[in-house]
């Protein structure tokens, strides 16, 4: 229905209230709080299902990350200092590699990144994704440029 079709509508027929009855009792203002109390309940469970979301795509980030630190430092002999994590969006997760500086500029860091390039293509699709970055690990480090930058988790192996 065109605007100008709804307008000869509402020309021909009179005002909404004269057309449309209401039940006996039941107030306009019922029916808007009826109205806005269902799109808070939708809204409700729209915001849980969108948390039960994230939460699953998180813990998946996090053993994706576990997996990433030990198939480098396994495979390449390799020990990453940390690995860092941050959510990007509900779907969007990436990770912060911080090698040791010889490490970093050695030619096993290119391994390191055909490793996370791998990875990051078998686990990603249309609903989970992530992103890999390295940087090297220095004195000058300050975690809390890398928290405020959105890295709020990070993994280091246990000392055994």
């Amino acid at each position: 229905m065109t605007v100008a079709t709804a307008k000869k509508s509402v020309e021909h027929f009179g005002a909404i209230d004269v057309v449309w009855k209401k039940p006996v009792g039941v107030s306009k203002n019922a029916i808007f709080n009826a109205y806005m109390q269902g799109r808070i309940d939708g809204r409700s469970e729209v915001d849980t299902e969108r948390k039960k979301q994230f939460f699953e795509n998180l813990t998946k980030a996090q053993k994706i990350g576990v997996g990433l630190y030990n198939d480098i430092k396994t495979n390449l002999n390799i020990k990453p200092y940390r690995i860092y994590l941050r959510p990007d969006s509900m779907i969007s997760f990436d990770f912060l590699l911080v090698f040791d500086l010889s490490d970093y500029i050695s030619s096993k860091l290119f391994e390191a990144y055909e490793v996370m390039r791998k990875i990051k293509f078998q686990v990603s699709d249309d609903k989970f994704r992530i992103f890999c970055q390295s940087m090297p690990m220095t004195e000058n480090l300050e975690e809390s440029c890398l928290v405020a930058d959105g890295y709020y988790f990070y993994y280091e192996e246990k000392s055994s």
